[in-house]
């Protein structure tokens, strides 16, 4: 009876309860084990990805300066924008449609790499314009080698979306995992340390684009099968167009700032806001990024259970606000020992950047949730237009912030930002999934306590460390290590106040394993003597 207990809860907590009783046992255990398992492997994958990235940032930092990463940004505002619209949002549309076959997977392809080849051509001829606009001459030759990552992006889109799909995350997480280490931890820096400057960037993203793309056909070939057909075409033009615009404007509120910046700033400025901006992010990537993309193709698959999406969103912010919130406030805490020991004294002006941004890591990261629940229930022009307001915000406030107090400013007008887009997008989720202003604010306050005890403890040991002259170093891994262990024993002591649904939910995983464990028969010590 208790295993039966357990059993029930761990399925309650992954996927919800299931109240459509015609739903077959068997295909809402798959989902649940394709979640389970998702999790688990781009969990561990961003792990491995996180700790790679933040050596390769510190290394590139100290071997690149601020003008080599300011170019490399402006070549990806162009390069991304229209890889973008390459994809035409057919990936989305793929995973998000209940039933494929053979002719809509070849009308996909078609358009998919059809509109990467438009898009290197469009990049490759408008270099020159571009490198004048921004008046770098440089720039030119960058774009043009760069034109080939939209055709190549174009190719991995197929495979990439029905592994989505299939929730092969395990084989995602590999392909990526394989193509950044490889592209960043060994082209990047070692085309660097030989002196080739912005080229050592240039060359690693775009061989990051093909060995993703060899790994991920590799895992999923595309069968050539099915014929073209205009009636999919367009199913499949209308509803990712959806998805399209709302990807597209997502772009420009995330290159917006940089674009505001290398304008009216500077390249130098750029590649400093850039630095800045990556290790505010790096939360949302490896943290934002596991539910983004596990929970997608799991809500679109329960899109009509109003049950299972509300159980999925509510676990899913609150797992994001005890990581993102804790990570912000020691961001903000140590954000100078950060940067004097990742980056080098020559980044120190990028401190009070990092100061401000460090107040937009929650709501940088948890914006994501509700993305993923408004696009999984197809809402594509409601994500669209609130995209698109977002936009908007993120470009007046750079541009306010920059005119009247430079790169703090933009800080401070992109944060603010932030903060409206996710109060718009969660607002959008809470009437998706039905979800009351109460569990709305108690789905935020296991993060908010846990975020407390870490600012307590990280402030005084910073303060300890700062009055007996400890180096950078020491003062960050003793804060930062006291930070996350009184978090972890506020959470505990504050249990029954503050009641923590992912906290229970570890437990009772931990709980039903060792059940399994006392199940298996244990292995005798010693072979009997009788016969």
């Amino acid at each position: 009876m208790h295993r039966r207990r357990v059993d029930a809860l761990y399925t309650d907590f992954r996927v919800g309860y299931m109240n459509d009783s015609s739903r077959v046992a068997a295909d809402d255990e798959a989902i649940r084990r394709g979640i389970v398992s998702g999790v688990r492997w781009t969990y561990l994958s961003l792990i491995v990805q996180g700790i790679v990235k933040v050596a390769v940032i510190f290394i590139l930092a100290r071997l690149l300066g601020p003008r080599e990463f300011g170019l490399l940004g402006y070549a990806l505002m162009c390069t991304t924008f229209l890889e973008r619209v390459a994809q035409l949002g057919v990936g989305p549309a793929l995973v998000q449609r209940r039933d494929l076959d053979g002719d809509v997977l070849r009308t996909a392809q078609i358009l998919g790499v059809g509109s990467g080849v438009l898009s290197m051509v469009a990049i490759y001829s408008g270099s020159e314009l571009v490198a004048s606009f921004f008046s770098e001459p440089e720039l030119q030759a960058i774009l043009r080698v760069l034109s080939l990552g939209c055709f190549i992006e174009a190719l991995s889109i197929i495979s990439d979306a029905l592994l989505q799909r299939e929730l092969r995350f395990r084989e995602i997480m590999i392909a990526e995992t394989i193509a950044y280490f490889v592209s960043m931890g060994v082209v990047a820096i070692g085309l660097a340390y030989l002196g080739l400057g912005v080229w050592a960037l240039v060359l690693a993203t775009l061989s990051l684009k093909v060995i993703r793309w060899g790994a991920l056909c590799w895992f999923k070939p595309v069968v050539n099968y099915g014929v073209w057909s205009a009636r999919h075409a367009r199913y499949l033009v209308r509803l990712s167009l959806g998805f399209s615009l709302g990807r597209l404007f997502n772009f420009f509120s995330l290159q917006g700032d940089n674009f505001v910046v290398g304008r009216i700033l500077g390249v130098d400025a750029l590649g400093m806001y850039t630095r800045a901006y990556q290790l505010m992010t790096l939360p949302a990537m490896y943290v934002g990024q596991i539910f983004e993309r596990v929970m997608f193709p799991a809500m679109a698959r329960n899109q009509d259970s109003s049950e299972t999406l509300r159980s999925q969103f509510l676990f899913s912010l609150e797992a994001i606000g005890l990581i993102s919130l804790p990570a912000g406030v020691l961001m903000y805490l140590l954000g100078h020992e950060i940067i004097i020991v990742g980056f080098g004294d020559r980044w120190e002006p990028v401190v009070p950047v990092l100061s401000v941004l460090s107040f937009g890591v929650f709501f940088r990261t948890a914006y994501k949730c509700s993305d993923t629940v408004v696009r999984s229930r197809g809402a594509v022009y409601n994500y669209a237009l609130r995209q698109g307001i977002y936009t908007l915000l993120v470009v007046s406030g750079a541009w306010c912030g920059a005119k009247l107090a430079g790169l703090h400013g933009v800080a401070i007008g992109v944060v603010g930002a932030i903060a409206l887009n996710y109060c718009s997008m969660t607002l959008v989720s809470k009437e998706i999934a039905h979800v009351s202003w109460r569990e709305l604010v108690a789905a935020h306050l296991p993060g908010v306590n846990i975020a407390v005890w870490c600012g307590i403890a990280g402030y005084a040991m910073r303060e300890w460390a700062s009055s007996v002259g400890a180096p950078a170093v020491v003062t960050l891994l003793v804060s930062g290590v006291s930070g996350v262990l009184a978090g972890l024993l506020g959470t505990l002591f504050m249990w029954g106040l503050v009641p923590s649904r992912v906290a229970r939910f570890a437990m009772t995983t931990m709980r039903g394993m060792q059940l399994r464990r006392a199940t298996v028969p244990a292995l005798p010590l010693a072979v009997p003597s009788g016969k």
